[in-house]
C-alpha cells in the first residue's frame, strides 16, 4: 500500500504475507443431486467463535435463504431444498475480535426425478391410417400425453404450427413397463409427431419421434362406411381418390331425396375424412353417394337421436 503527498511522494507502508485456505468441503463446486437433504461440511478454522452457513438461489448471494449463525460445528444437515434449483453457499467465520472471513462460494443444483422415461416411440402406417406406439419404463406424477402433429409441406420449409389430434391418459406413478398407442386417419402427405407428456401440476416435456410419417396416394378409389354408426347427430366419412377428382358427396333420404349436399369441389389424389352435422334431420335410414371422375359408390347410415 502507498500514500500520496503534496510534493508527490509517495510512502509504501511494509509487506504483509498472508495465506488464503480452502474452507469448504462438501457439498463440492456443481455438486448434482436428487436429494432435497444437503450435508454441508468445511474446515476448521484456528481461534474461530462461530461460523455462518449462508445459501442463496441468487448467484450474487443478495438475500439468503439459509443464514444460520449459530454453528460451532462444521458440518450441518439441511433439508427442505427445492426441486429443480440451483443454489449458492458460503461460510462467514467469526472470531472473537469480531473480525471475520468469508469463504468462496460454491453451487450445488438441486435435480428432480425424471417424470417419465420413454424406452421406445415408433409409428406404423397402413393406407391413411397412422398408428403411434411408445413404452415408459417408469413414470412418476404422469397425467398423460398429448398427441401433436406437424405438417411438413416440402423439405426445405417446415409449417411450425404444431396441432393437438389426440390425448391419452397416463398411469401417475408407475416402475413398471407400461405400454400406450394412439391412432388416427390423415390425409395423404408428410408428418412429423411429437408427445407432450403432462404431470398433474401442468409441467410438461416434448418427446420427438426421430422420423417423419409419410401416407402415400391410394392405389384404388374407396368409399368407407362411416363411423360412428349408428350416430347422433355427427359422423365421418373417409373416401380414398386414386387421381385428382371433382368429388360430389351427397346424402339423400329412405325415399330418394336429397337431404343434404355434403361435398362438390375437385381434390387431388389421396385420402380424405369429411364431418357429416344431422342435427337438423330426423331419426332415420340415409344413404350417401360419392361420384369422383367415372368412381361411384353409396353406403347406409342410420341416425338415432
Amino acid at each position: 500500500m502507498s500514500a500520496k503527498n503534496d510534493s508527490e511522494y509517495f510512502a509504501f507502508s511494509p509487506v504483509w504475507k498472508f495465506t488464503t485456505h480452502t474452507i469448504l468441503i462438501t457439498p463440492p463446486e456443481n455438486y448434482l443431486t436428487l436429494s432435497t437433504s444437503i450435508d454441508f461440511s468445511w474446515h476448521k478454522i484456528d481461534s474461530a467463535v462461530n461460523y455462518v452457513l449462508q445459501v442463496s438461489d441468487d448467484p450474487q448471494l443478495s438475500y439468503f435463504v439459509i443464514n444460520d449463525s449459530s454453528l460451532t460445528d462444521t458440518f450441518k444437515t439441511v433439508g427442505g431444498f427445492s426441486m429443480y434449483t440451483t443454489y449458492f453457499w458460503r461460510i462467514k467465520v467469526k472470531f472473537a475480535s469480531n473480525n471475520f472471513l468469508i469463504s468462496n462460494i460454491r453451487n450445488f443444483h438441486i435435480d428432480g426425478p425424471i417424470p417419465v422415461e420413454l424406452s421406445g416411440f415408433t409409428s406404423n402406417v397402413f393406407q391413411d391410417k397412422v398408428t403411434l406406439n411408445w413404452t415408459t419404463t417408469n413414470e412418476v406424477n404422469n397425467s398423460g400425453f398429448d398427441i401433436e402433429r406437424l405438417n411438413v409441406h416440402n423439405e426445405s420449409a417446415v409449417n411450425e404450427n404444431w396441432s393437438k389430434t389426440g390425448s391419452v391418459a397416463g398411469n401417475g406413478n408407475s416402475g413398471e413397463i407400461k405400454t400406450y398407442s394412439f391412432s388416427e386417419r390423415v390425409s395423404s402427405g408428410k408428418y412429423k409427431y411429437r408427445l407432450k407428456q403432462i404431470d398433474f401440476s401442468g409441467n410438461f416435456e416434448y418427446f420427438n419421434l426421430s422420423n417423419d410419417v409419410e401416407v402415400g396416394i391410394p392405389e384404388q378409389y374407396s368409399l368407407s362406411q362411416n363411423y360412428p354408426n349408428p350416430f347422433n347427430p355427427v359422423t365421418k366419412i373417409n373416401y380414398s381418390l386414386a387421381s385428382d377428382a371433382i368429388v360430389n358427396l351427397t346424402l339423400y333420404d329412405i325415399s330418394g331425396r336429397v337431404v343434404s349436399n355434403i361435398l362438390n369441389e375437385f381434390k387431388t389424389a389421396g385420402y380424405y375424412t369429411v364431418n357429416v352435422n344431422a342435427s337438423d334431420l330426423p331419426s332415420g335410414i340415409y344413404f350417401y353417394i360419392i361420384r369422383a371422375g367415372e368412381f361411384t359408390a353409396s353406403k347406409k347410415m342410420l341416425l338415432v337421436k
